[in-house]
């Protein structure tokens, strides 16, 4: 399994739009204020983030 990480330039919305989507928050998050760990429906892990860091983050 690959986790994907996804460059954004709202969080807020970017979250919400994931949850509308299925996808749920970690109860653990890394990022602090720049980003959430998330959970697609099938358990899968990603990550969406205000930080560019090239080669890391999927447009």
């Amino acid at each position: 399994m690959m986790p994907f990480d996804f460059f954004v330039e709202n969080l807020d919305e970017a979250v919400e739009h994931a949850k509308v989507c299925g996808a749920t928050a970690s109860k653990v998050q890394y990022f602090g204020e720049i980003g959430t760990v998330m959970f697609d429906p099938a358990g899968h892990p990603f990550c969406i983030s205000t930080v560019w860091e090239e080669g890391l983050f999927a447009k």
